[in-house]
């Protein structure tokens, strides 16, 4: 799939690409970046449903807001902890994948996500868990 020129533009604008390198995208993140608009228009929101003994102080409530792959410190409550953050990197890009396929990125089943502390219970000390949501904003 070709990368339109919207895109290409994008490209070479964000991530100072040159057009040789644009063509040597490979096809399915061309497809995936195809729709880099579409992408561009939703936030995805991972709010905290549940926390246990968090050492980041994360609590019921608490959210953690992305721009397409971005962390959006401004509108995000809750601190960036890495236990948190590298867990909900996989069902966001599941959901990126989603809207570039034209399909809803809310019907998943993965949209609960936990941070890599299992939890007392389970041989670590606490937990947190997530919701995902994704919104369209523009």
């Amino acid at each position: 799939m070709a990368i339109g020129k919207e895109v290409r533009e994008m490209l070479k604008e964000m991530l100072s690409m040159t057009d040789e390198e644009v063509d040597q995208i490979a096809p399915d993140r061309a497809k995936l970046l195809a729709s880099a608009p579409e992408l561009f228009s939703y936030k995805i929101t991972a709010e905290v449903t549940a926390s246990t003994r968090c050492a980041a102080q994360i609590k019921v409530g608490d959210k953690l807001v992305f721009n397409a792959n971005v962390l959006n410190t401004e509108e995000s409550t809750a601190p960036p902890c890495i236990g948190a953050l590298a867990p909900l990197m996989e069902p966001i890009h599941i959901m990126f994948d989603r809207l570039g396929e034209g399909l809803d990125p809310n019907g998943l089943w993965t949209r609960t996500v936990s941070c890599f502390d299992p939890g007392l219970e389970r041989g670590g000390v606490g937990n947190v868990l997530f919701k995902l949501t994704a919104e369209k904003v523009g």
